[in-house]
């Protein structure tokens, strides 16, 4: 029974495994745009939906979503809208690291840029959910 468990598990047979409880997506800094600016494909990219379709059965009223967040002095980090119609919210930040710290780790220090967002929407998803 143990190997047929397994063999069931690594098959996606769960919600969660199978990618139907996703509610809430934040990208920070995504160079997406330029792949596909480059010609790239980013497979599955414009069939991707936040909230999911299982999500929005069980939770009609779910207050999910994409959000994401791109620093304006990243060159490499632009708005994902253009390429990716399920983008819900996009976020221009004007963060300005100190000199030890990197691009990314200022973004995730931005209370008000980034945190405050990303908490509200979770605690969104999880009142929406726990009802």
């Amino acid at each position: 029974a143990g190997a047929g468990a397994a063999g069931s598990a690594a098959a996606g047979t769960t919600p969660l495994e199978r990618g139907e409880t996703l509610s809430y997506l934040c990208t920070l800094g995504s160079p997406l745009p330029l792949l596909a600016a480059a010609g790239g494909s980013v497979p599955g990219l414009n069939q991707l939906e936040v909230p999911t379709a299982a999500m929005q059965r069980k939770h009609p009223h779910l207050r999910g979503g994409w959000a994401n967040f791109h620093p304006k002095g990243d060159p490499l980090s632009l708005p994902l809208a253009p390429c990716c119609p399920a983008i819900a919210q996009e976020h221009a930040l004007a963060v300005r690291p100190r000199r030890d710290q990197p691009l990314p780790l200022a973004c995730l220090a931005d209370v008000a840029g980034v945190v405050r967002p990303v908490a509200q929407a979770v605690s969104w998803v999880w009142q929406d959910t726990n009802r």
